[in-house]
């Protein structure tokens, strides 16, 4: 048996989830939906668990252009008992998406597709939300100077060092996985 999850190429969220045929499926043609991974012996979607979202957890905004990177973090994320906003993959979603949410933090990434995140960086700034900057470019001498004193998760990321920022910055007692 052969698997295949559907996501939306903007939210980064699965469209349609373990469709099981006996045939490996061909690629799909669409224009808002990509097959991630196709993989054999998968267990039927009725003994995957979601995490379940309460009004309580801590509402983390997630900004990352890298696919894998947002999926890899946001299921840390919410592993630890977070619930997220996004992952969103552009800075102008990002920047609609703050002023319409109660966010207890954000993990931004610096750089998206070559453009600067610093008007999110600004916005979180003004509305006091705290934030952690995940980047691989902080070292670089014209970006350094605008960082300086900000929490800095550098790319590649550990889980580790997630859970000990987010705990520092956000004041978040993180739920052990």
């Amino acid at each position: 048996m052969f698997t295949t999850t559907l996501y939306h190429l903007e939210t980064c969220r699965p469209v349609k989830r373990d469709v099981l045929t006996s045939v490996k499926p061909a690629p799909v043609s669409a224009t808002r939906a990509f097959i991630l991974s196709q993989s054999t012996d998968v267990m039927p979607s009725d003994t995957m668990s979601e995490p379940k979202m309460t009004a309580e957890q801590p509402a983390i905004l997630l900004l990352e252009d890298d696919l894998l990177l947002a999926m890899d973090m946001e299921d840390h994320l919410l592993r630890h008992g977070n619930r997220i906003v996004g992952p969103f993959g552009r800075i102008s979603d990002a920047l609609d998406a703050i002023p319409r949410n109660a966010l207890d933090g954000a993990i931004v990434d610096l750089n998206l597709h070559g453009e600067l995140s610093f008007p999110v960086i600004d916005l979180l700034k003004e509305k006091n939300i705290p934030f952690i900057i995940c980047s691989g470019y902080a070292e670089l001498p014209e970006v350094k100077a605008r960082l300086t004193g900000l929490p800095l998760l550098a790319k590649p990321w550990t889980a580790q060092k997630l859970t000990l920022l987010m705990k520092e910055t956000f004041g978040l007692q993180q739920d052990a996985a």
